[in-house]
This record gives structure tokens, sequence and C-alpha cells, in this order.
């Protein structure tokens, strides 16, 4: 496994769509979110393996071991956008008031 540092103060955020590609498991501060615009997007999340479909969107946190076990289907559209503790800490009472829920990966 390895850590990326990916995002700076200068930079605090990424966001990009297409198609997810392999890549291995990997830790790193940022907060990464994949909504699944079309097809399905297949990821392992703490060595648990998750399907996220059309209309679904996963929420990976700060430090929390993630892959791309393999390439994403030619078809398969997923917004991903990647945001830094920098971006959080300025913005963190905005962040703070959306609703969020919890699925919880280990129900079968």
């Amino acid at each position: 496994m390895l850590y990326q540092k990916i995002l700076t103060d200068e930079m605090p955020y990424q966001v990009r769509v297409g198609s997810l590609r392999r890549f291995e498991e990997h830790r790193h501060v940022e907060v990464e979110f994949h909504y699944c615009i079309r097809g399905d997007l297949e990821l392992t999340v703490d060595k648990k393996n998750c399907l996220i479909r059309e209309g679904e969107l996963l929420v990976i946190g700060p430090m929390v071991a993630h892959a791309v076990p393999a390439d994403g289907d030619a078809d398969q559209q997923v917004l991903t956008a990647i945001v830094g503790p920098s971006l959080l800490r300025r913005h963190f009472a905005r962040f703070s008031t959306l609703r969020t829920s919890v699925c919880d990966l280990t129900a079968s």
C-alpha cells in the first residue's frame, strides 16, 4: 500500500469525469467522492468489495485504504471529486450543515 499526497493549499481540490482505471490500494488525507453517472463502479474499501451503481455516491474518508481493482468499462462515467483538508478547514461550517446518511459496507 502506498500513501500519496494529492493536494496542496494552492490546489485544495480536484474534479474529473471519466472511466476509472485500475489503481493499487493506497490511502491519503484527502476525502474522495465518487458519483456514478453511468454504468457500475467497483472499488475496494478497507478490503471490502463495493459495487456503486448508476446514481449512487461513495464517500471515502481520510486515510481509508481503497483501490480500483479493475479498469472500468468504456461506457462507465464517474464524477470524482477529491477534497483536501485545507478546503475543509476554510469551509468547515458550510460542509458541517449538509445532511448525510451512512451506508453500512459490512451489510450483506
